[in-house]
């Protein structure tokens, strides 16, 4: 139906979904009507759409091998790249998975580790939390791979690492993992329960 690999769907909240391609295209779908934008990039893990304080159309969106960027619609058949968050070791060659955003703080799931940053900040740039970057250091910023985040009630941060699930309290930071010494690809809550 698409002539492409699709590699994510996101939901704008709307009705509409956005479709990442492997190709790095992006794909809007409503009512049975699809618009293309070619954006040139890498295999797309996640978009998400917001309306700035402007009245501006800005996405966040995860690209495999170009990291987190943010983009700007320019009228209504064009997206114009703003930014693209770097990370120590890697600069923007990472993979940035899934993100979420709870009380001004953005949260992303990466293949170098968990970062954050704070979006009243517009000059704020992302903060490692885990793996620590003397970790990374010793490994010359070798993958950590963390490819899915939620955020219970937000107030736990919930990551899915290679290493097991992350816990984090976001009020005093406080972390640890449990299923230690576990490779976890996906976590998810739903009716209070952890999946």
């Amino acid at each position: 139906y698409f002539d492409e690999k699709l590699s994510s769907i996101s939901s704008d909240g709307h009705g509409a979904f956005w479709l990442g391609t492997e190709t790095g295209d992006l794909i809007h779908f409503k009512d049975n009507q699809r618009q293309l934008f070619e954006l040139g990039e890498d295999r797309i893990y996640k978009v998400v759409q917001e309306v700035n304080a402007s009245g501006d159309s800005v996405f966040w969106i995860g690209i495999r091998n170009s990291g987190l960027q943010e983009w700007k619609q320019e009228g209504k058949n064009k997206l114009t790249k703003i930014k693209t968050f770097n990370i120590p070791f890697k600069a923007d060659k990472y993979s940035a998975y899934d993100f979420h955003c709870t009380k001004g703080r953005f949260f992303l799931a990466t293949s170098q580790g968990i970062y954050t940053f704070d979006r009243k900040n517009k000059n704020d740039s992302l903060h490692l939390i885990y793996p620590s970057e003397k970790y990374l250091s010793r490994r010359n910023g070798t993958t950590f791979v963390v490819q899915h985040i939620c955020i219970y009630k937000d107030s736990l941060l919930i990551a899915a690492t290679q290493e097991g699930l992350f816990l984090m309290n976001l009020a005093n930071n406080q972390s640890r993992f449990v299923l230690k010494n576990n490779f976890i690809d996906y976590v998810y809550i739903n009716n209070k329960k952890l999946f």
